[in-house]
């Protein structure tokens, strides 16, 4: 009987076996969600939103009666390997620990970030949050500007206009200057701020990147 054999054809110096395996690791390199229990999660110092519990009551009913629809991203912790850093979904965790529930449903990032990095995931992962306030906004971008002071970078980073930027970023420094307080700015918003303050803004962020570049 004569024996079938299988020929590896070549397509470009690389054989199909060998594509085959490189298509399929697409999909094994893919996070997967697994169940990590609460004790080994720690929140993430840089969270600025700190108002965790606002309308939890709803969010704790949906998870008890649909459960988690959409897992919490967590990233190692560089001090204690058997510990975890949350990137995305402090208040799912929160949720989940006043639900008295053991586990919770999470992508687990490989990776372990240095403290600045963390801080700029939390930070953008925070951005894009719909239901975030004007306020939460202002002390995300100017933590953001602070990382990383080049405007064109922030742009692509965030989404945001370098103007809309500016207007943030001024509006949080001005609570830190004592200038207009916290309510102040979630009753008025960012209007008062008007393209001065952030065409000056813009001229030294184009000035350091001169330098940088010489």
């Amino acid at each position: 009987m004569k024996k079938l054999q299988i020929r590896r054809a070549n397509t470009g110096g690389i054989s199909v076996s060998e594509k085959s395996d490189e298509f399929l690791k697409q999909f094994t390199d893919i996070p997967k969600v697994q169940d990590v229990n609460l004790k080994r999660i720690k929140p993430n110092t840089e969270q600025p939103r700190k108002d965790l519990v606002k309308n939890i009551d709803k969010l704790k009913e949906s998870i008890d009666s649909e459960g988690l629809l959409q897992p919490i991203i967590l990233a190692k912790d560089k001090t204690d390997t058997d510990k975890y850093i949350i990137i995305a979904g402090h208040r799912r965790f929160t949720a989940h620990q006043q639900l008295k529930r053991a586990t919770i449903q999470a992508i687990i990032h490989n990776n372990t970030y240095t403290d600045d990095e963390l801080s700029e995931k939390a930070l953008l992962e925070n951005l894009q949050r719909e239901d975030l306030n004007v306020y939460e906004k202002a002390i995300t971008l100017h933590r953001l500007s602070q990382q990383e002071p080049r405007i064109t970078k922030l742009e692509k980073i965030t989404g945001y206009h370098r103007r809309t930027i500016g207007r943030y970023r001024d509006a949080y420094q001005d609570i830190l200057d004592k200038k207009i307080t916290k309510e102040d700015l979630l009753i008025h918003g960012i209007k008062k701020y008007d393209m001065c303050t952030v065409h000056v803004s813009e001229k030294d962020t184009d000035s350091k990147l001169k330098q940088e570049k010489e």
